[in-house]
């Protein structure tokens, strides 16, 4: 039987674990397999000759090996339906309502940061909101600064007084800044 080990999803981290640096190998497929080693090298051999012996015992007990995830993940199509309590549902909108953004965006978010290990996957999603409405806040004041600025350096602004000018605000995203703008005449 012609093995290849390769075939599966080997991962190699390097994890401190009790105060000492390993590479620390692993299987998505045989969540049992795990090598502790010095140096990547020697957890991957490690990893794949113990794949090897799995395949070769399977072969002896008549059993089949799992298939590889690359076989029915090989091509995703960005597509994911997501079960959740209705409690966590709720909880999962208010918190996007909170950060104006989608559900699908805040879950995206969570889980990039999750599968990467980013910085910020360490914060509270309070402070991740706290932050962004911070940039919003201080990026709407720039906007509207930036506006006023061209638009006083118009005539336009001199003569009409009004924000007749809607080329201008394209600048602007969010649709209640539209409407105010149509309140005060000044967009189509």
């Amino acid at each position: 039987m012609n093995f290849d080990p390769d075939v599966y999803t080997i991962t190699i981290r390097k994890e401190i674990v009790d105060g000492e640096v390993y590479y620390v190998g692993r299987v998505a497929e045989f969540m049992n397999v795990t090598a502790y080693e010095y140096s990547h090298d020697d957890a991957l051999t490690i990893i794949r000759n113990s794949l090897c012996e799995i395949a070769a015992q399977a072969a002896e007990a008549g059993r089949q090996l799992p298939s590889p995830m690359a076989e029915f993940c090989s091509e995703p199509r960005g597509r994911l339906t997501l079960r959740m309590p209705r409690a966590l549902h709720a909880r999962l909108n208010a918190q996007a309502l909170a950060d104006d953004v989608s559900a699908n965006q805040l879950v995206n978010l969570a889980i990039s940061e999750y599968l990467t290990g980013s910085t910020i996957a360490a914060m509270t999603s309070s402070k991740i909101s706290s932050g962004i409405n911070e940039g919003m806040a201080q990026l709407r004041s720039l906007l509207w600064n930036f506006n006023l600025a061209i638009l006083r350096a118009s005539k336009t602004f001199e003569q009409q007084n009004t924000y007749s000018q809607p080329g201008l605000w394209l600048l602007r995203t969010k649709p209640e800044w539209h409407r105010d703008m149509r309140a005060k005449g000044g967009m189509q």
